[in-house]
């Protein structure tokens, strides 16, 4: 992962974001351990709506590299970020936990 891959998610989430009222906006970081790689989606949901999740992109490298496209989408966006399939993992630098706590289908 690397610049460009912020630059690819920035771009395609900005169409996305359309800032309407009673609507909740985050992003979804999966990892697949299949296929060893890290999907990005943009969730959005009205008040009294469906879930619509947007894929945004998937980007293989260690979690070094994901922390700073993470902090480098925080300096564009402050979404709030669901992280999945990261259960035992931690950051590297802070060494703390990237998912609290484990979802049920995993």
């Amino acid at each position: 992962m690397d610049r460009r891959d912020v630059d690819l998610i920035v771009a395609r989430i900005q169409p996305l974001f359309a800032q309407r009222r009673n609507t909740r906006y985050w992003l979804l970081v999966a990892n697949d351990p299949y296929d060893h790689a890290i999907n990005f989606f943009f969730n959005q949901q009205a008040l009294g709506h469906r879930l619509k999740s947007t894929p945004l992109h998937s980007a293989t490298g260690d979690l070094s590299e994901l922390e700073q496209v993470i902090t480098a989408l925080g300096q564009h966006f402050q979404f709030s970020i669901e992280y999945t399939g990261f259960t035992g993992m931690r950051w590297p630098s802070t060494w703390h936990l990237i998912e609290k706590k484990k979802e049920s289908g995993e």
